[in-house]
């Protein structure tokens, strides 16, 4: 009998994968992507602020720095994420921020509907957060069975707030992998920390432009205020959870030095994110991104889990400009990738980049690459939850922080090169199918690419 349901969620699953690339083909078949325009960028900030701004790269580093923004959080904190993974980090963290309630801070969560991964040992969690004065929790987009071409439309910001004067944007979702240095499959990320100072710190753009964002994404039609928890079970599982995160952990409070004590001053810093209307929405983030890329005097440097722009990404790029700049790009490898139709569909076009003479660096080192960021002549640089694909660019929302400043660029290019040192330079033809890569993710890879090029919009 057991067998029998299990084989009958199987199929069930499937349905519903195969309903939702359905809807989702038909809706980029149906219609031409959007334009989208760049947004203006840096616009001046006034003399009586100062803004820096810190790399995070090292996974305890950016727990850290979390936990103790968490902990030194006065007023309010705004936390928007994608997705939190049950374990020792996503515990730390919610009961650091039930302690910053407890004092008086108000915190307001923004979350995906669909993968929030609030369940399992944390299945309490929403139904704790309801409970608590200080505390407020709101779903976007949570699936409908009358709107299934909007379950594509994911929330994928990692995006911090707290007192209008940090704002933290980067890669990292909430969990183990992503925090923890010794984990035996890491994933090598990378956060931004920017921070303003002085009288009118809450004046700056970028504190502006990130509290605007979360506020449209607060009062948006398809984000829903969590109303509580009716279900005995539920909350029996949340008097389980407040036991445990009333618990003092071994660890909790001790920091590892003072991860808010090193910045680099940095001369302007601008938040760009995608809006929010629509099915597929305008690419503001990408087209802010080419038109960068476009303005680029000598060198161009593209760090991403997988690249597989579409044509209509790619029709934003001067390739004509572009072609006589120094190019690279940080990705995996088949090696290293975890993500089996993302990563396949970028294979289809590897021949298409080492044509065009751009230097594909392919991570070998332990773990995968999951950081998004560009640097542009050694002075701009981006940083954020923007992939190089076309649902980050049209599906999702996301958002980036872009930052002007030579010694800030000077530090992130150190990052890039460090990982390309644990990098192979792509060669061409078939020389990717090396010794080294399980012959069973090599053959499944090569077949899944051209059917993952043909569903990269949705990838």
């Amino acid at each position: 009998m057991k067998g029998y349901y299990r084989k009958n969620v199987k199929r069930a699953a499937w349905v519903v994968v195969v309903f939702i690339i359905s809807f989702g083909s038909l809706l980029f078949d149906a219609a031409d992507p959007p334009s989208g325009e760049a947004v203006s960028l840096f616009e001046g900030t006034s003399d009586d602020i100062l803004i820096e701004a810190r790399i995070l790269e090292d996974a305890q580093d950016a727990a850290d720095t979390r936990l103790s923004l968490i902990q030194e959080a006065e007023s309010e904190i705004q936390i928007v994420y994608h997705t939190f993974h049950e374990g020792d980090y996503m515990e730390s963290f919610f009961r650091e921020l039930f302690r910053a309630a407890d004092r008086g801070v108000e915190v307001t969560l923004v979350v995906d509907g669909m993968l929030h991964q609030m369940n399992g040992s944390m299945r309490g969690l929403p139904a704790l957060i309801g409970r608590h004065e200080r505390m407020t929790l709101h779903v976007y987009e949570p699936p409908e069975a009358s709107s299934p071409m909007r379950w594509n439309n994911r929330l994928h910001d990692k995006l911090m707030i707290v007192d209008e004067r940090y704002v933290m944007n980067g890669g990292r979702n909430i969990g183990d992998k992503y925090m923890t240095a010794d984990d035996a499959v890491p994933v090598r990320d990378r956060d931004v920390l920017v921070r303003a100072t002085g009288d009118a710190a809450g004046e700056a753009p970028f504190i502006k432009e990130a509290s605007a964002y979360v506020d449209t994404l607060l009062d948006g039609e398809r984000t829903f205020a969590y109303e509580g928890e009716s279900s005995v079970y539920v909350n029996r599982q949340a008097e389980r959870l407040k036991e445990r995160l009333d618990k003092e952990s071994e660890g909790d409070g001790v920091k590892r030095g003072d991860p808010l004590s090193e910045w680099i001053p940095v001369e302007e810093v601008a938040f760009v994110a995608n809006p929010l209307e629509g099915i597929q929405r305008e690419p503001v983030v990408w087209a802010t991104i080419a038109g960068l890329l476009n303005e680029a005097r000598s060198s161009i440097v593209v760090q991403t889990p997988y690249l597989i722009p579409n044509e209509a990404m790619m029709a934003k790029i001067d390739i004509h400009h572009v072609s006589d700049k120094e190019v690279s790009v940080v990705t995996n490898s088949v090696y290293s990738s975890p993500n089996y139709p993302a990563f396949s569909a970028y294979l289809y076009d590897r021949d298409t980049w080492l044509e065009a003479d751009v230097e594909l660096n392919e991570y070998r080192g332990t773990g995968s690459i999951h950081a998004k960021s560009v640097l542009i002549d050694d002075e701009v640089s981006v940083i954020g939850s923007f992939n190089a694909d076309p649902r980050s660019a049209y599906l999702n929302t996301e958002s980036v922080l872009v930052i002007k400043g030579e010694a800030f660029a000077d530090e992130h290019r150190r990052h890039l090169e460090s990982l390309k040192d644990e990098s192979l330079m792509a060669p061409e033809g078939d020389d990717w199918l090396d010794a080294e890569t399980p012959v069973m993710k090599k053959r499944i890879m090569e077949r899944l690419s051209p059917w993952s090029n043909r569903f990269k919009h949705l990838l």
